[in-house]
């Protein structure tokens, strides 16, 4: 584990994400886990670890507000097709030893995120509680990993969206009210509801993202998790859903999909945001379909809700609508390593500047879950929850891809070497 000292960054370019800015040649002192002074020249004293970054970038770490801990993305067949493989998958999950696993496999993924810059995390939906676990080892010293936000399983109505895996079905008020007091019982972040279907349990390839929940069951969740002082987050991926959440009062519509007028204006009197995930959908219909695993039916669903995240993320842009980002990860394409790439799809597919995608991705993201007081900006009193990188991200994002340094809470991770999986990388560099 790397420890909490003191330092001081020297001769460093700080980001300023929130004016789109360079300040250049800065020294940046950390102290407690915190950023104490950022000036021009710092005198040296006895007990400073001076760093001198030789003209290198620092800039805030990343913030991935919709991830997954049960694997690293690589497409597999169980995830990919329903059947004995994924039955087997599931059985073994719910066996002690299947626990051990899943605890294993989600700090190996919150550590992967951590060695890829991203300092922060949210993760919304898991099973048996492992998010909460590795949140809480974490908070506990027992190693290091980034800032957690973590709901538990997620919820939903029988046949719902990751019933039986990532969330837990309820079927009447009671239910759901006594299931979200069992995730306040185990301190979780916030809610998560799976309010439509996705890619793998659509109906048919031409409704991918159907409503699933009625709209009194999202109201009976939004009602009682507020009151409980917790945000929601819906799994949501056709506009009808979009609608719903927005007449319920959810806090963050994960995915989206195609707004319509009556969608525009609800935003306008809402405090709700978009949590765009372009991760996983664009190259499930971009690569060949011998690598995704996926029928074709499945592409034709996925080419619907890739369409529809994309341009849920334009017109939230063009209608002042809050754009958050994640990267779905775990699903398949979604790496743990991945969040840089988020940021260039984003930048890629929605018309967004490179100043605009990593303010998204860090201050934007902070401010959406209350954090940006804390987190989310190279500034004095804040965190020291910093990347430093070889080049200027607002001239090439791809430079985000392997940060020089990472610090979490003023703790130094020298030359991060996060795990990656060598053909999915090289797959998807031809995307970016």
């Amino acid at each position: 584990m790397g420890s909490e000292k003191h330092y001081v960054l020297t001769h460093v370019n700080v980001i300023d994400v929130e004016k789109g800015q360079i300040v250049s040649d800065q020294s940046v002192e950390i102290k407690e886990g915190k950023i104490v002074r950022i000036l021009p020249e710092i005198v040296e004293e006895t007990d400073m670890i001076l760093l001198d970054l030789h003209g290198q970038y620092l800039a805030p770490g990343l913030i991935n507000l919709h991830t997954h801990l049960f694997g690293n993305g690589v497409p597999k067949k169980a995830i990919a097709n329903k059947g004995k493989s994924q039955a087997r998958l599931l059985k073994f999950a719910a066996s002690p030893l299947g626990l051990w696993y899943l605890r294993k496999t989600a700090k190996e993924c919150v550590q992967t995120a951590l060695y890829s810059g991203v300092t922060t995390l949210r993760s919304v939906g898991d099973m048996r509680y492992v998010d909460v676990d590795v949140r809480d080892a974490i908070n506990a010293g027992k190693y290091l990993g980034p800032r957690m936000l973590v709901s538990g399983p997620a919820l939903t109505c029988p046949g719902g969206h990751g019933d039986g895996t990532i969330a837990v079905s309820c079927k009447s008020k009671e239910e759901y009210l006594a299931k979200i007091h069992e995730n306040i019982e185990h301190h979780v972040d916030l809610i998560k509801i799976t309010l439509t279907s996705g890619v793998m349990d659509a109906l048919d390839a031409k409704h991918p993202g159907d409503v699933r929940m009625s709209q009194e069951e999202v109201d009976w969740v939004v009602e009682e998790a507020h009151k409980n002082g917790l945000m929601v987050a819906s799994h949501t991926e056709c506009t009808e859903g979009v609608r719903m959440c927005l007449k319920a009062g959810v806090d963050t519509i994960e995915h989206g999909s195609f707004f319509d007028e009556d969608i525009v204006e609800r935003f306008k009197g809402s405090k709700s945001a978009i949590i765009t995930t372009i991760s996983p959908a664009y190259p499930s219909v971009t690569l060949p379909p011998e690598y995704s695993r996926y029928t074709p039916v499945q592409i034709a669903s996925c080419k619907i809700v890739a369409d529809g995240i994309i341009e849920a993320s334009k017109a939230a842009r063009k209608n002042g609508v809050t754009v958050g980002l994640g990267t779905d990860g775990a699903c398949p394409f979604a790496a743990q390593s991945g969040m840089w790439r988020e940021l260039c799809y984003f930048a890629k597919l929605t018309g967004a500047s490179n100043e605009e995608a990593l303010y998204r991705a860090t201050l934007g993201n902070a401010s959406i879950v209350h954090l940006e007081q804390e987190t989310g900006s190279v500034a004095v009193g804040k965190s020291a929850d910093l990347i430093v990188l070889s080049k200027n991200p607002y001239e090439d994002l791809k430079v985000l891809r392997q940060p020089e340094m990472v610090f979490i809470k003023g703790r130094l991770i020298a030359h991060p070497h996060p795990k990656k999986n060598a053909r999915m990388e090289k797959e998807l560099d031809a995307l970016i």
